[in-house]
């Protein structure tokens, strides 16, 4: 990924363990992730990087996290989701976890003249709800139509990450 294509903010991070979080939104869903190797990733933020510029260049909605790999060619869409309160909180989509899945592929097309033909795409959801908590409240995501967008234009589905899970980057 062209990095300084995309006109963000942020910070480079080769920490063994990256922690990334939403608690200023209100969220309690935190992304962790497994550096064993100490890869040079550059984090930015598309959801917070417009209200500090003024500017809206690209589209709504936006995931809350690129973590794009500069010592490799991987690039992450992280998206947080808190416990959902309220099932239809977005008038677009039906439910939280839709409009999760609604966020990263926008923000994914959002950037696409940033991609170079070897980029390795990832999409994270990421969520605070125990696996367990998950079995009762969250039925049949994978029939969501933004899940269904993200398999057929990365020709793999988003990962799910509950509340206890570790990514290994």
């Amino acid at each position: 990924m062209r990095i300084g294509l995309l006109g963000l903010s942020g910070q480079d991070t080769k920490e063994n363990l990256i922690v990334l979080e939403d608690y200023w939104n209100g969220s309690d869903a935190v992304y962790h992730a497994e550096n064993k190797a100490n890869k040079v990733f550059f984090c930015c933020d598309p959801d917070r990087s417009d209200e500090a510029n003024k500017k809206k260049d690209t589209p709504d909605p936006r995931c809350d996290y690129l973590l794009v790999g500069k010592t490799d060619t991987s690039v992450r869409f992280i998206e947080l989701k808190g416990v959902d309160k309220r099932e239809s909180s977005k008038k677009c989509c039906s439910n939280t976890w839709e409009h999760g899945f609604h966020q990263l592929i926008t923000t994914y097309h959002a950037y696409s003249i940033c991609y170079e033909s070897h980029d390795c795409f990832k999409m994270i959801l990421c969520t605070s709800i125990s696996r367990e908590m998950s079995k009762g409240r969250i039925k049949n995501y994978k029939k969501y139509g933004y899940y269904k967008e993200i398999q057929n234009t990365l020709g793999t589905p988003p990962k799910v990450l509950y509340r206890d899970d570790i990514d290994a980057v």
